[in-house]
């Protein structure tokens, strides 16, 4: 998934992938983040864990 001007609202990650639109697979996924606070660009890496049933 990737989107410019993720803004919890109307660019959302909700389990489908930004290209084709299809509902990922359940797994683990790791992300990583750039983004600006002010003048600083900062960093942020983690995990989610996608689980259907």
């Amino acid at each position: 998934y990737e989107a410019k001007g993720y803004d919890n609202a109307t660019k959302v990650f909700d389990g489908h992938a930004s290209t084709n639109g299809k509902l990922q697979q359940a797994g683990t996924y790791f992300y990583s983040l750039t983004y600006k606070a002010g003048a600083e660009t900062k960093h942020k890496t983690g995990y989610l864990v996608l689980k259907y049933r």
